[in-house]
């Protein structure tokens, strides 16, 4: 049994688009109406159960770490250690003076800087424009 309409014989050089829309004798409502009618005998969907929770244990998290960075104790520490040189500081245990000391790759454009830290430095980077602490 073949309920399809049976294609309309027509002329489409000469319909306008308002022809051609209403060529058909069903709308968009009636498909939306028949849609919702065909539904209502299914019936309330049937209940989900709930899911189990399943708790994953994390692993323990790492210490705080930054990069190129020797540990705190160390009497001599890289504070940055990239392609343009390093920044190390030297503790002096004797008057609590440390000295950063920035050495960089290409010496033959820039010489090796050396300060007193009154600040207690503990991280640094080094750039193309300068250094940072």
């Amino acid at each position: 049994t073949d309920n399809a309409p049976a294609p309309l014989a027509r002329d489409t050089a000469t319909d306008s688009p308002n022809d051609v829309v209403g060529a058909d004798d069903r709308n968009l409502d009636d498909v939306v109406d028949d849609f919702l009618n065909d539904n209502d005998s299914i019936g309330p969907p049937a209940p989900v159960a709930p899911r189990a929770l399943a708790v994953q244990k994390l692993p323990e998290p790492q210490p705080a770490f930054a990069p190129s960075s020797t540990p705190l104790d160390q009497p001599r520490r890289y504070m940055c250690w990239n392609y343009m040189g390093s920044v190390t500081l030297l503790q002096n245990e004797e008057n609590m003076n440390n000295t950063v000391q920035i050495d960089f790759t290409n010496s033959a454009s820039r010489r090796p800087v050396s300060f007193t830290d009154n600040m207690n430095f503990i991280l640094g980077s080094l750039g193309e424009d300068g250094a940072f602490f």
